[in-house]
C-alpha cells in the first residue's frame, strides 16, 4: 500500500497493481477484490490434495466373551490364566535357545499342525517339540469387514477396485515366538472377499468367521491407482485391530507390512481427550521426519470449516514416533506417506507413486458422570 501527491491510498497486488487514474472503480472496493484473488491464488497454489482413505473397519469394534467364559474367568484371580501363559511361553522361548534352533526356511514352511490349523508363516521345525499351553475355547462368532476408498472428512466413496492383498493375523497368550519374533496364526482371505456397495459406490466387504478368542489384526493391501488430482499413482497398505474375548496380547506387533503404523499405546478402549502414540515404521526402520497425519469419518451435517479443523497432523520425531490426541468419538485413521517407485503413467512417462500406510482405530463415546440422585425431601 503507498500513498501519492494526489492523497489516495493506491493498492499494490501481486497480480496486478491498481494505480486508480481514470477513476473507474472505487479504491476500496478495488482493493478488495485484489486481495481476495491473491489469497485464492495463493490457497490454489499451496494447499496439498490429501489422499483418499482406504477403509478396513469390522462391523464391531470388540467381540465379548460368551457368558459362561466369563463366569470362568471371574472365578480366578484377576491375570492368574496370563501370568502362567506368559511364564510358559518365555520358558519355551528359552528352551529353543538353549537347544540352538535351526533358522526358518526360506518358505516358511512348518513340519506339525495344531487342532488341524495350518501353523504361522515362518514357524520352525523346532516349535513342534516346545510345550503348549491351554487352547482358547472355540467360538461361534463372525464378523463383516468392508473395504473401500473414501473421503473421511466428506464422508464420501470413491470407487475401489479389489485389493490384490487381504488377511487375518490372531494372536494370543501362547503365540509362539522365533529367534524372539512372535508368529501369528495367518488366514488369507482374498478369496472370501465379494465386490458390495458403500454409500452406493463400488466397496469389498468379507464375512469372517471367529473361532477362537485372541487380538485379530486384518491387514489389506490395494493395487497402485492413478490420483488425477494429486498426478501421480497411489498404494496403501492399512490395518485395523480387532480385540476378542477381552485379549489384548498383540496389538503392539508389525504385521509384516512394507510401511507400517506401529501402536505404541492400545488403540482400543480410546475415549476423547486419550493419547494416541505410534511409530510410522518402514522398510529401512522408523521414518524420521515424516507427516503423519490423523482424520475421522464424519457423518454429521456441519458447515464447511478450514482444513486444520478436520484433521490432526504432526511430524515424526528422530524415531519415527508420534501422539496425537483424537477429540471426538468415531472411526479415526492414521496416515502416513513416504515416496514409491514411479511407475508407467497414463501418458506413457514416469508418474511418481505415493505409497501410504493407514491405521484404523475407534474412539468410544465418553460415559457422561451420573447426575447425583436428589436428596429426599424431609
Amino acid at each position: 500500500m503507498t500513498h501519492d501527491k494526489t492523497g489516495e491510498y493506491c493498492y499494490i497486488s501481486c497480480i496486478f497493481p491498481l494505480k486508480n487514474k481514470d477513476k473507474s472503480m472505487p479504491l476500496p472496493r478495488a482493493a478488495l477484490l485484489a486481495c481476495t484473488l491473491s489469497l485464492a491464488v495463493f490457497l490454489l497454489a499451496t494447499a496439498p490434495a490429501r489422499a483418499e482413505v482406504t477403509l478396513l473397519i469390522p462391523s464391531r469394534t470388540s467381540i465379548d466373551a460368551p457368558a459362561d467364559k466369563k463366569d470362568a474367568q471371574a472365578a480366578r484371580p484377576d491375570g492368574q490364566a496370563r501370568k502362567q501363559a506368559r511364564e510358559g511361553k518365555n520358558a519355551e522361548h528359552k528352551d529353543s535357545q538353549e537347544r540352538k534352533a535351526a533358522p526358518a526356511g526360506k518358505d516358511g514352511k512348518a513340519t506339525a499342525e495344531t487342532d488341524g490349523q495350518t501353523p504361522a508363516e515362518g514357524a520352525t521345525a523346532t516349535d513342534s517339540g516346545a510345550t503348549e499351553g491351554p487352547q482358547p475355547a472355540p467360538l461361534d462368532e463372525e464378523v463383516d469387514m468392508l473395504i473401500s476408498l473414501m473421503r473421511p472428512r466428506e464422508h464420501a466413496a470413491l470407487p475401489m477396485d479389489m485389493p490384490q492383498l487381504f488377511a487375518a493375523l490372531r494372536y494370543d497368550a501362547q503365540t509362539r515366538a522365533v529367534n524372539g519374533n512372535p508368529q501369528p496364526e495367518r488366514r488369507d482371505l482374498l478369496g472370501d472377499m465379494e465386490e458390495s456397495l458403500y454409500l452406493d459406490v463400488r466397496a469389498w466387504g468379507a464375512n469372517v468367521a471367529i473361532d477362537k478368542a485372541g487380538l485379530y489384526q486384518f491387514i489389506t493391501e490395494t493395487r497402485p491407482r492413478y490420483n488425477a488430482e494429486r498426478r501421480c499413482f497411489e498404494q496403501q497398505y492399512v490395518k485395523s485391530i480387532l480385540p476378542v474375548c477381552g485379549e489384548e496380547e498383540g496389538w503392539d506387533r508389525r504385521a509384516g507390512l512394507r510401511l507400517e503404523i506401529l501402536p505404541l499405546t492400545r488403540p482400543f478402549g480410546l475415549v476423547p481427550g486419550s493419547c494416541f502414540a505410534g511409530m510410522a515404521v518402514g522398510p529401512e526402520g522408523p521414518l524420521d521426519h515424516a507427516r503423519v497425519y490423523m482424520d475421522r469419518i464424519r457423518t454429521e451435517k456441519k458447515p464447511a470449516r478450514p482444513s486444520w479443523q478436520h484433521d490432526l497432523e504432526a511430524r515424526t520425531d528422530d524415531g519415527g514416533r508420534f501422539v496425537f490426541i483424537p477429540n471426538a468419538p468415531g472411526w479415526w485413521c492414521c496416515v502416513v506417506e513416504v515416496p514409491g517407485q514411479p511407475l508407467k503413467g497414463p501418458d506413457g512417462q514416469p508418474t511418481p507413486l505415493t505409497v501410504g500406510s493407514v491405521l484404523w482405530l475407534y474412539v468410544d463415546a465418553q460415559d457422561l458422570p451420573e447426575k447425583p440422585a436428589k436428596a429426599a425431601a424431609k
